[in-house]
């Protein structure tokens, strides 16, 4: 094992943490082959929480620290993050914030910019200081799009743990070039039953699998 710290952490960063989660490698478009993890940035005093990225493109052996989406005071902060491909190659990233919903934001270049982050009304997140979430790619189409799958806790705070589908469709034109609709939420646990970080996958015969606290 080796520090990538020299690699990746800025002088201005007090700490820079992965995940918690899952990284992903793209398949398709121009940086295909990219190993992509999501991080965040906590400054001195935990003033301010960012998520970035960080990847390589020689499966591993170097890394370089990528970028994060800007947002307002709205959002307060975007941290714990996921990353999710769409189907022309590029990320989408949904993140933890303060504000009682899940925030997301589009990178068309592999990680490196970003859009800024915007609220996802139709996603719910535990209010106070939040929580982490999973998101993942489905692998296959559900009602003839494909989807992005992910889990949370609804609340109120550290309870309720919803799975939510988002199905995928081309916007021509727009800066990001997608939406979601979020069509099916499915519960976990009850609404005073505790759920707290969890971690989404797709199991062979493409049923759903979901480890939570």
């Amino acid at each position: 094992p080796i520090s990538i710290n020299p690699m990746v952490k800025e002088q201005r960063m007090r700490v820079l943490v992965t995940g918690p989660g899952r990284g992903i490698q793209l398949k398709g478009g121009a940086h295909a082959g990219r190993l992509l993890f999501p991080v965040y940035n906590v400054t001195k005093g935990f003033r301010t929480q960012e998520c970035m990225t960080i990847y390589s493109d020689d499966h591993g052996g170097t890394w370089t620290l990528g970028g994060g989406p800007r947002f307002n005071s709205s959002i307060g902060m975007m941290s714990e993050s996921q990353l999710v491909e769409l189907p022309d190659g590029s990320v989408q990233v949904f993140a933890r914030t303060k504000a009682g919903k899940i925030a997301t934001a589009h990178s068309a270049d592999g990680g490196i910019t970003w859009s800024d982050g915007a609220l996802v009304p139709e996603l719910p997140l535990a209010g106070g200081a939040g929580c982490q979430i999973s998101a993942i790619r489905y692998e296959g189409f559900i009602d003839g799009k494909p989807a992005v799958l992910v889990s949370a806790p609804a609340g109120p705070g550290r309870k309720h743990g919803m799975v939510h589908i988002g199905l995928i469709d081309r916007k021509e034109g727009a800066v990001a070039p997608y939406t979601f609709a979020w069509n099916y939420h499915f519960a976990i646990t009850g609404p005073e039953q505790s759920f707290a970080y969890s971690c989404l996958t797709q199991l062979p015969d493409d049923r759903i699998g979901i480890l939570y606290e």
